[in-house]
């Protein structure tokens, strides 16, 4: 799955997301196929609903979950094969979706800054001496 990364800032990436239109629609069918296998409308056994009404009755639902379910898999995987430290929830921007088109959506990123930490093993340090006076004593306590 390609990925194109913008570095928007050091610390802020903009990653862009495009789903294939072949991938698009498989995925499309087998939910369809499980929303058939479950569906239950009054009038019919469930599993026995023609695929027309099917689509009438649970077209919203459908693509909601493919939507969903097409962002779920492509920032999982990015997130794998790319191994940043996210700082955060990714920001999704409107995902863009046509069944005769690809799919793409954004993904806005907040990452760990890289640093090189300095040298700190051997750093001297003054210890002031604090005195405290019998008198500044006596005046805490009363």
């Amino acid at each position: 799955m390609p990925f194109e990364i913008n570095e928007v800032q050091p610390t802020q990436y903009s990653v862009a997301v495009t789903v294939e239109p072949g991938v698009v629609r498989q995925k499309r069918n087998k939910i369809f196929h499980e929303v058939k296998e479950h569906a239950q409308l009054p009038g019919f056994r469930p599993g026995k609903i023609p695929a027309k009404i099917i689509e009438k009755h649970f077209h919203d639902a459908i693509e909601e979950k493919l939507k969903d379910d097409l962002i779920w898999e492509n920032v999982s995987q990015f997130f794998r094969e790319t191994k940043l430290h996210i700082i955060g929830q990714p920001r999704l921007k409107e995902p863009s979706f046509n069944l005769d088109e690809s799919f793409s959506f954004t993904i806005d990123l907040d990452i760990i800054p890289e640093f090189e930490l300095a040298e700190y093993k051997n750093l001297e340090l003054e210890k002031s001496k604090t005195v405290v006076s019998e008198q500044e004593v006596e005046s805490q306590l009363l």
